[in-house]
């Protein structure tokens, strides 16, 4: 990417995030789980919750996309905690506390652009499931109250990333972010907006009761 262009970029845009839920326990146990999908800059709880997804670890792994398409401005106070998620694993009689009975990956497919009005993107429903996972997998559009009045613990897992080849809408192809890019010196303080991206971490939190 050219200098002059990097010296242009102010907004991230949020294409689609890919999550995916692994037990750490043999299959075939009953354990169902709720993941809610937020964006943590609104306050509202019902207006903060993005989708809302039910499943269950019997077969060991989960994995559906999560469709966003919209852009937040790399000046966003919290640009680290924009987006989060809670999860509620049920089966609170499987393992003792400080056990973790499961792993969350995700990747977020993004863009930078020097506008939000400069991305467009694909039509495509709000949250769409592989084939595999249909039917163990159902999809809640229905938002639920006091969230934060639940949360119990926070969980953080890896952290994957989709990392754009150009300031457009195309994805490249997935990597793993185990140590920080260095910075490129710029206008605008990009170096440490550069850097807020490389750590970006999601609020994962563990609900004491089903939402």
């Amino acid at each position: 990417m050219k200098s002059s262009h990097q010296e242009k970029i102010s907004y991230i845009h949020i294409g689609t995030i890919q999550i995916i839920v692994r037990s750490t326990f043999k299959k075939n146990i009953d354990s169902p789980i709720r993941l809610v999908v937020t964006d943590n800059r609104i306050q509202d709880e019902n207006d903060r919750i993005i989708r809302i997804v039910d499943s269950n670890l019997k077969h060991s792994v989960v994995k559906f996309n999560v469709v966003c398409q919209y852009g937040i401005p790399l000046a966003t106070k919290n640009l680290n905690n924009s987006i989060g998620i809670i999860y509620n694993f049920q089966r609170h009689d499987l393992m003792e506390d400080g056990d973790h009975p499961l792993s969350i990956t995700y990747a977020v497919g993004y863009a930078l652009s020097s506008s939000a009005h400069s991305i467009e993107f694909a039509n495509k429903n709000d949250i769409y499931l592989e084939n595999l996972f249909k039917e163990t997998t159902t999809v809640k559009f229905v938002p639920k109250k006091n969230i934060s009045d639940q949360i119990n613990k926070t969980y953080t897992p890896q952290l994957k990333f989709l990392e754009p080849s150009s300031c457009s809408s195309r994805i490249a192809k997935s990597r793993t972010i185990n140590e920080r890019r260095k910075s490129i010196s710029s206008s605008y303080e990009l170096q440490q907006i550069i850097q807020k991206l490389n750590k970006l971490e999601r609020t994962i939190t563990t609900l004491d009761n089903k939402l």
